[in-house]
């Protein structure tokens, strides 16, 4: 098995990836809100946050595929004056491919681009219950808040 690339990219790149439709397919079957719309990504908006200098693009390549990616977003907190935050836009990895440690692979790599940054430190929202919310605690994350939603 070859071990997986992670990479910064920029999203054109991740969005013009032949693998990237799919994977956003799977994303949202997985990891999707029914309360909201499927998701669609906006590739204009996501571009506009890139240029900000506040989106930034990682993917995970296996064999040349991509398999899987995380957007991490560095940005300041208004209450907290001279601090930024990094938390991940989204982070998927292909199913067929997770017990590589891609995902893993990914966070790290986000964690790094983090500290790149200035960022204090990772804010990441996981699915309650799921492998990831529970890898976390392994890797020094603590839970601090919860996330809630209503539909309005």
């Amino acid at each position: 098995m070859e071990t997986p690339e992670v990479r910064k990219l920029s999203f054109a790149e991740l969005a013009d990836d032949p693998a990237f439709d799919a994977l956003v397919a799977s994303y949202a079957a997985e990891a999707g809100n029914p309360e909201l719309p499927p998701p669609t990504p906006d590739i204009q908006l996501y571009l506009a946050m890139e240029a900000a200098g506040r989106l930034h693009v990682l993917g995970a390549f296996v064999h040349g595929e991509l398999v899987g990616f995380c957007l991490p977003m560095v940005y300041p907190l208004p209450h907290y004056a001279g601090t930024r935050i990094c938390s991940f836009e989204s982070i998927f990895v292909n199913p067929d491919h997770r017990a590589a440690g891609i995902g893993l692979l990914l966070r790290h790599a986000a964690e790094e681009l983090a500290r790149e940054q200035g960022a204090a430190g990772m804010y990441v929202v996981a699915p309650s219950g799921s492998a990831f919310a529970r890898s976390l605690a392994g890797e020094g994350y603590r839970e601090t808040n919860r996330a809630f939603f209503k539909k309005l």
